[in-house]
């Protein structure tokens, strides 16, 4: 990435990749993961493996099962006021 674009994704939030998912200990994932925090919530739909979502425009191979999504996402409702969600 460009030093722009890393500034831009830092200044938006919390961003957490399929790769760090498939690559890292689910406790560390959690680790990272803000609480008592509001939280608007952006899912960008390319992060599943193919398998579930091959219909999308870019499927991804090392992409992520709907499970660990899942557990993710309430984890991150649990622990946090949500105003929003795409």
């Amino acid at each position: 990435y460009t030093e722009e674009v890393c500034g831009y994704l830092k200044n938006i939030g919390l961003q957490i990749t399929n790769t760090e998912i498939l690559m890292s200990p689910f406790i560390e994932i959690l680790k990272r993961i803000p609480n008592n925090q509001i939280v608007y919530l952006t899912i960008d739909i390319d992060v599943l493996n193919a398998v579930y979502m091959n219909a999308t425009g870019y499927p991804s191979p090392m992409g992520i099962s709907i499970k660990e999504l899942l557990r993710i996402v309430d984890y991150i409702t649990k622990h946090n006021t949500i105003i929003g969600i795409d």
